[in-house]
């Protein structure tokens, strides 16, 4: 994922190049072709990555922040001009998002596969009664 949204950075680099893409544009391309690879499956895998792999893919998002605003030196500024949210918060929402509704609509086609709950005082009983 990160080299394929490599490769979408040089993308964006040739156009920042040949004068092409203002700031507004180089955004625009930045959200549709580069971020969606970032996000790609976030709502299925975002539990199972690292800190190591969600700093790899944040790394592509400064990378991409400072070649659309060279003058911004801080990260979270950059980020603050351009509206858009750190990576891992942006995964950890689209997450949260897609859980809650699957959570929500009984008839939605994963929705039997996620275990009832059980309160503390049924989990904690059940163990007792296994261990005697």
């Amino acid at each position: 994922v990160v080299q394929k949204a490599q490769k979408r950075y040089f993308s964006l680099l040739q156009l920042k190049r040949i004068s092409v893409a203002t700031e507004k544009l180089s955004i625009l391309f930045y959200i549709a072709h580069i971020r969606t690879i970032l996000s790609y499956c976030m709502p299925a895998i975002f539990p199972l990555l690292t800190k190591t792999v969600i700093k790899s893919l944040e790394n592509v998002q400064k990378l991409c922040t400072k070649m659309i605003l060279p003058s911004s030196e801080c990260y979270y500024e950059r980020l603050n001009v351009l509206s858009l949210p750190p990576l891992a918060l942006f995964s950890e929402n689209l997450y949260q998002t897609h859980f809650l509704k699957i959570m929500s609509d009984e008839h939605h086609q994963l929705h039997s596969f996620i275990p009832e709950r059980q309160s503390a005082c049924r989990r904690h009983s059940a163990r007792l009664t296994e261990v005697f």
